[in-house]
């Protein structure tokens, strides 16, 4: 069986004919059906998810995550986008970059590397030292589910 999973209702008409609504279901629920992308206990209680850092991927992955709802960091330095930010509801999730995303030339690299993943309430280039005051457990099973998800595509 296939789930599938969108930012709408879908109707599901199984064999048997009876239809269910995934969105209708509970996040416990939901998060039983996603557990191949799921926190794991020490990540839910941490501000920052080391195990993406330091990984190489592909610019055009970093920007189809735009599609995605993330949203590429203000322009600073020569024009330089050095961090892509996810809205989680409560706060935003960052992914920090080494050598950034040029506005006017995207493409100009071929790869950059993620230097940091990082939970906060204001998305920004250099993380904070001591911490930010929020952690992953602020998010729902669902929309972890969808971050980690976004971060698995990325690497190589």
């Amino acid at each position: 069986t296939d789930v599938w999973i969108t930012d709408r209702p879908q109707r599901f008409v199984p064999a048997d004919g009876t239809g269910h609504t995934f969105a209708a279901l509970d996040p416990v629920t939901a998060s039983e059906l996603l557990t191949d992308h799921a926190l794991a206990p020490e990540e839910r209680t941490a501000w920052r998810l080391t195990r993406f850092e330091g990984i190489t991927v592909p610019v055009g992955a970093l920007l189809a995550l735009e599609k995605r709802g993330w949203e590429r960091g203000r322009p600073e330095d020569n024009g330089t986008q050095n961090w892509l930010a996810y809205p989680a509801g409560c706060a935003y999730v960052v992914l920090s970059l080494h050598w950034g995303i040029q506005i006017g030339d995207p493409f100009g690299r071929d790869e950059d590397k993620i230097t940091d993943v990082w939970i906060t309430d204001r998305p920004q280039r250099f993380v904070p030292a001591d911490g930010t005051g929020h952690t992953f457990a602020a998010l729902d099973p669902v929309t972890a589910s969808e971050l980690l998800t976004d971060l698995a595509s990325l690497a190589p």
